[in-house]
This record gives structure tokens, C-alpha cells and sequence, in this order.
């Protein structure tokens, strides 16, 4: 039976694909969850309009993350930590911490993630990176510094 991919499945193939599957899968697993459909004249078209929907979406979450990129290379966000040492801090800053701040901000990375080797444990500067999307990363920088 040909079966139309609604989304990537294990070792089926990718999104909009034509695949072969035997009949009873096809009708007893996969169309009942929603992962493919039957390959017909209008299938095809739905898949089109599908994949046409899904194409202008990214461009615009591309967009917002052009736009965050830009306003995150022009910010830098101050922690404000106790100290124990004259270097060292109580605890350690880590990516909820830099989340809230970069809130304060007016600006919210949901989605987005913080790239960080390990937490904060002394005062400085960090430059850190943030992934806002696939292929789209920006670089802020954190200062910590003594409460």
C-alpha cells in the first residue's frame, strides 16, 4: 500500500515522502496515529499545501530570530551574586538565572538555549551562546559581579 509521510518516522523516510508499507500496518498503526495517509490525487495536494505552510512558518521564526539575534548583540545582562571569596560567589550562576535577567530585559529566549560548559561560580565576564533556532546562534554577554 502507498502511504504519504505526515512527519519523519523511524525508518520510513522524512516528511511528504511516498513509501510502501504493508496494508495491515498501514491501516492498523499508521493512519490511525496520524503518521501517514493515503496516497491519493488530493493527499498530494494536502502534503503540498502542508509543506507550503510549514516553508513560510520558518521563514517567519527565521525572522524573530534575526531580529532577537540583533537585539541580543547589542545587550549585556548584570547577575548580581554574593560573594564568599573575593572572587568566588555563594552558589553559581546558571542558565535560570541568565533566563530571568535577559526577562528583566524584556526579552524572552523561549525556545532558545543557552549554551553553557558549566555553571558560574566566580565573578567576570562571560560570553556565552545562545541557539535561537537551527543554523541561527547569537552571542551575549554576562557580567557577574559582586551584590
Amino acid at each position: 500500500m502507498k502511504v504519504i509521510l505526515l512527519r519523519p518516522f523511524q525508518k520510513l523516510g522524512e516528511e511528504g515522502e511516498v513509501v510502501e508499507v504493508k496494508g495491515g500496518y498501514a491501516r492498523n498503526y499508521l493512519i490511525p496515529r496520524g503518521i501517514v495517509m493515503h496516497a491519493t490525487k488530493d493527499s498530494y495536494k494536502k502534503i503540498e499545501e502542508l509543506k507550503e505552510r510549514r516553508r513560510k512558518q520558518e521563514a517567519q521564526e527565521r525572522g524573530r530570530a534575526e531580529e532577537l539575534k540583533q537585539k541580543l548583540k547589542a545587550l549585556s545582562v548584570t547577575i548580581a551574586c554574593e560573594v564568599k571569596n573575593e572572587e568566588e560567589i555563594f552558589g553559581s550562576v546558571a542558565e535560570p538565572q541568565i533566563r530571568q535577567a535577559l526577562q528583566d530585559e524584556e526579552i524572552d529566549l523561549q525556545g532558545a538555549k543557552i549554551e553553557m560548559a558549566e555553571p558560574i561560580r566566580k565573578l567576570g565576564a562571560y560570553n556565552l551562546t545562545v541557539h535561537l533556532t537551527a543554523g541561527i546562534d547569537a552571542a551575549i554577554r554576562v557580567w557577574v559581579v559582586k551584590k
